[in-house]
């Protein structure tokens, strides 16, 4: 059957699950990203980076089903990078065991990743468009064990930092109990090997806000935790919303006063209400309301990140390319 893994949702940043490497198993806490499709994890080989030293490490020397592969390879994200080399060994995930090609990281730069990121590596649930060095995207090492090649998402933003509470995913079908079934909208992918969708346009409220006259993708991406606008509409989006031009604020005493959010996705509605889409961070004794959008200097493509995610359950479907998006059960 299904395999079931729980995650861990750490402040509404990222979200996090347990999956082991090597004979005998060494476990390993990593963040799952729909938007890379490498695995890797930070290497006993890994000296000077200040993150190898506050993170667990995969240890090939105690493993009894490594084996040498040693290609160098380096992986950049939206928001830092990592360089290292290729092994293969023994990966575990719930009952599902498969030998990979994975990452050992010897080089992870930043003193910020080093304190904050209580994660070990990343797990890339990407295809192939978004796979490095040619290497196997990772589920594609894992679907020949599974009824059936999907995988679906369900993330909890109410659940903060509690262990195993912050959501699942299950690989292989999709837990009916989270979502209603009848919503449940199968959409193609935009463009073949990213798991991307067709965005028609974006209302705040009643308005137009965008019209997506040249085509609007939506990446679907676990590993970004806000909604990344073009940097283009970035003004417009927050003028219709409210929200400051430059940080994006708004008073944390009257949240539901802002309007929703929604996108048109092949003729389809989702929405997001300003509860949903509007994050509290609390620093020391002070609070900011921001309205969760970010901007990068893409001309149509957005990242419907965890803000957006977390208010439906989404399936992923590698056999027929296509993305599934339900109505959670409330």
């Amino acid at each position: 059957g299904p395999t079931y893994q729980p995650l861990t949702n750490h402040k509404n940043v990222y979200y996090t699950g347990t999956v082991t490497l090597g004979t005998p198993p060494q476990p390993f806490t990593v963040n799952f990203d729909t938007g890379s499709s490498n695995l890797w994890i930070y290497s006993q080989k890994c000296w000077w980076s200040l993150s190898c030293w506050t993170h667990k490490y995969y240890k090939h020397s105690k493993s009894s089903t490594y084996k040498e592969n040693g290609t160098n390879v380096q992986i950049n994200y939206g928001t830092g990078s990592m360089s290292g080399f290729l092994s293969v060994d023994l990966l575990k995930l719930g009952n599902i065991c498969s030998t990979v090609t994975f990452a050992e990281a010897t080089s992870v730069p930043g003193v910020f990743e080093a304190f904050t990121l209580k994660f070990d590596g990343i797990f890339g649930l990407g295809l192939e468009d978004t796979s490095v060095s040619g290497v196997t995207p990772i589920f594609f090492s894992i679907k020949d064990k599974l009824q059936q090649p999907i995988f679906s998402i369900y993330l909890n933003r109410k659940a903060v930092d509690e262990v195993d509470k912050g959501g699942e995913i299950l690989f292989g079908g999709t837990n009916q109990s989270k979502y209603k079934n009848e919503t449940l909208t199968m959409h193609n992918l935009a463009t073949k090997g990213i798991w991307a969708i067709p965005i028609d346009r974006v209302y705040v409220g009643d308005r137009l806000a965008v019209a997506c006259e040249s085509g609007c993708t939506g990446v679907i991406d676990t590993g970004t935790s806000l909604i990344v606008v073009p940097q283009s509409e970035l003004q417009a989006m927050r003028k219709f919303i409210g929200s400051t031009a430059d940080k994006g604020v708004v008073p944390c005493s009257d949240i539901d006063k802002y309007p929703p959010i929604t996108f048109l996705i092949e003729g389809k509605n989702y929405t997001l209400t300003s509860s949903q889409y509007i994050s509290q961070i609390k620093f020391l004794w002070s609070e900011t309301c921001f309205d969760s959008l970010d901007d990068m200097n893409l001309e149509t493509i957005w990242i419907l990140g965890d803000v957006f995610l977390s208010n439906f359950y989404t399936v992923f479907d590698f056999g027929k390319k296509q993305i599934g998006i339900a109505e959670l059960n409330k």
